[in-house]
């Protein structure tokens, strides 16, 4: 499966290309406008998982973009902005309150493996 994380911390983001990275192709920018170019040049990701505050592009932005594609990938957003969070949920498959566990993040991704396994387009 492939997934675009979207993550200013270097630290989180440096966890999730080591975690996703294990089963899945993973590609990790800190900023909205590179993940942005990122969507524009390279095959659709199965999977968008972003902070919402970005430097350049918001994660709510890379989601309408996201929406362009004809099997859209699956958004997942994460913040520490919980009315951020409730007021893009329309956007987003699911969301995450920073802190999380990272292994809810990892389940919600696995289910979306499962369902892409199966041919469901659904997300």
């Amino acid at each position: 499966m492939k997934i675009v994380v979207v993550e200013p911390d270097p630290d989180l983001l440096e966890l999730f290309g080591a975690v996703l990275g294990r089963e899945h192709q993973v590609r990790t920018v800190s900023r909205g406008d590179e993940a942005a170019a990122l969507l524009a040049r390279e095959p659709q990701p199965d999977v968008l998982l972003s902070e919402l505050e970005l430097a350049g592009e918001s994660g709510e932005s890379l989601a309408f973009r996201a929406r362009g594609y004809p099997h859209g990938p699956a958004v997942f957003f994460m913040s520490v902005d919980r009315e951020r969070l409730s007021e893009a949920r329309a956007l987003a498959r699911q969301v995450f309150l920073k802190p999380f566990a990272l292994s809810t993040v990892v389940a919600a991704l696995e289910s979306v493996a499962r369902e892409k396994d199966r041919g469901d387009h659904g997300c």
